[in-house]
C-alpha cells in the first residue's frame, strides 16, 4: 500500500468523524476495504459498529489481534483541512484516523503477503472514547470466532519524535472513572431559606474534599489523582434558594486495586456529606477506562523487532495519564499498547490544533506488520 494510498484513505476517515456509539459511515468505509482486500469472515455490527476480519493460513499457529479505533470527538475540525469532517462539532483530535489506515495498511500487507502460520485478526472497535467499545466488542457472541491468542494495539503520541517507538513493562495507561455525585434538598423562596435545604455548602465541601482525598487515601508510591471537573448548582435566579447540586469528578490511577480503594472512599465521603446536611444523594459513574497491562514477553519481542528495523525505543519511566480501553483486551490475553511518536511539535491529543501526521502511516503500518508475523512465529500463551 502506497503512502499516496494510505494519505488518501486517511483523509476519507477523517471526513467521517462520527462520535462514539455512531460510527456507521465509518465502520462501513473500513468493512469495505477489508472486503476489496480479500480478508476472510469480515462481520459487520459487532458490539455496537465494530467491525472485524482475519487472514488465515492454512497452518496452524497463534491468533494475533490487532485492534483500531473508529469514534471520533465532540470537537469542531479545522476547517481550512480539504479533508475536514463533514460533521459538524465531530473530529478526529485524538488521530484514530490514523490508527485505522494504519491497521488497514497490515491488512494490505497480509492480504498481500499471507501470514506463515496461525492468522490475523483486524478488529476496528467502537466508542474507545468512552470507554464502552471494548468490552462491548468482546462480550458480543460473534466475537468468539476471534477469539485471540495475542493483541495488539498501538496509539500515536504527540511529543515524542516522529516514528519514535515508546513501550512500557507493566502499565502502559492509567485506570480512570467518572464519578457524578447529585445532592437533592429542597428549594426555597431565597428570603426564606430555612424553609429549604439547600445543597450549596455541601457541594462545595464536597469538591474540595474529594479533590484533596488522593492525599490521605493512597500511599506515596501509588499513582493517584481526582480532578473536579464540575459543580453545578443554582444559577441566576436571585429569588430562589436551590435544591439541586452536581459534583463531578474524574478519578485516576495506575492500578485497579488503588482506583477501587480511591472510588470506595469517594462514595462514603459523598453519602457522609450528604447525611451530615441532610440531603440525599445519588451517585453515579460513566466512562469507566480499566488500567492497560502489557505483557513482558511481548513487549521484549516488539523492542527487538523495533531495534531490527532501526527504530528508536524510548521506555518511559511511569504509566501515561490518559485511559485507553485496550485494557479490557490486554487484562484478558498477553498483549500490549505501545506508543508511535507523532512529532515532538505536534499539538497534544484532544486539542484544536491535532491532526494526525500523514508521515506517520507509512512507517507506522510497516513496523507494525512487522511485530504482527513476529508475533506469529512465537508461542506466548
Amino acid at each position: 500500500m502506497t503512502i499516496d494510498h494510505l494519505r488518501s484513505l486517511r483523509h476519507q476517515l477523517h471526513r467521517l468523524a462520527e462520535p462514539s456509539g455512531d460510527e456507521q459511515r465509518t465502520a462501513r468505509a473500513v468493512a469495505d476495504e477489508l472486503e476489496r482486500l480479500s480478508c476472510g469472515n469480515v462481520t459487520k455490527g459487532v458490539g455496537g459498529h465494530g467491525v472485524l476480519a482475519e487472514i488465515a493460513s492454512p497452518k496452524d499457529g497463534p491468533t494475533v489481534l490487532l485492534r483500531a479505533d473508529l469514534d471520533a470527538l465532540p470537537l469542531d475540525d479545522d476547517p481550512a483541512l480539504s479533508y475536514a469532517s463533514e460533521r459538524g462539532g465531530v473530529a478526529h483530535r485524538c488521530g484514530h484516523d490514523g490508527h485505522m489506515t494504519m491497521a488497514l495498511g497490515v491488512a494490505r500487507a497480509f492480504a498481500t503477503e499471507p501470514p506463515a502460520r496461525g492468522r490475523v485478526v483486524f478488529g476496528f472497535q467502537p466508542a474507545e472514547e468512552t470507554g464502552a467499545g471494548a468490552r462491548a466488542l468482546i462480550e458480543d457472541e460473534r466475537f468468539r470466532p476471534f477469539t485471540p491468542d495475542v493483541v495488539l494495539a498501538t496509539h500515536n503520541l504527540p511529543g515524542y519524535e516522529l516514528g519514535h517507538v515508546v513501550l512500557r513493562d507493566g502499565i502502559f495507561a492509567s485506570a480512570s472513572r467518572g464519578l457524578c455525585v447529585r445532592l437533592v434538598g429542597r428549594s426555597s423562596h431565597a428570603s426564606e431559606p430555612a424553609a429549604g435545604k439547600s445543597p450549596v455548602q455541601a457541594a462545595a465541601s464536597l469538591a474540595q474534599a474529594l479533590a484533596a482525598m488522593p492525599q490521605d487515601a493512597t500511599a506515596l508510591e501509588e499513582g493517584a489523582q481526582l480532578t473536579i471537573v464540575g459543580l453545578l448548582v443554582g444559577g441566576a435566579r436571585y429569588g430562589t434558594s436551590p435544591g439541586v447540586a452536581r459534583v463531578m469528578a474524574t478519578l485516576r490511577s495506575h492500578h485497579e486495586s488503588t482506583m477501587d480503594r480511591l472510588a470506595e472512599r469517594a462514595v462514603a465521603l459523598a453519602r457522609g456529606l450528604a447525611a451530615a446536611h441532610g440531603l440525599e444523594v445519588e451517585i453515579g459513574w460513566t466512562d469507566e477506562f480499566p488500567a492497560t497491562p502489557t505483557d513482558s514477553r511481548v513487549v521484549d519481542r516488539l523492542e527487538r523487532v523495533a531495534l531490527g528495523l532501526g527504530r528508536t525505543v524510548e521506555r518511559p519511566a511511569d504509566p501515561f495519564p490518559w485511559s485507553e480501553d485496550f485494557g479490557h483486551f490486554s487484562s484478558r490475553w498477553p498483549g500490549a499498547l505501545f506508543g508511535l511518536g507523532s512529532g515532538v511539535d505536534q499539538p497534544r491529543l484532544h486539542t484544536e490544533g491535532f491532526d494526525f501526521p500523514d508521515a506517520l502511516l507509512e512507517p507506522g503500518a510497516e513496523y507494525l506488520t512487522a511485530c504482527v508475523r513476529s508475533l506469529l512465529e512465537a508461542d506466548l500463551p
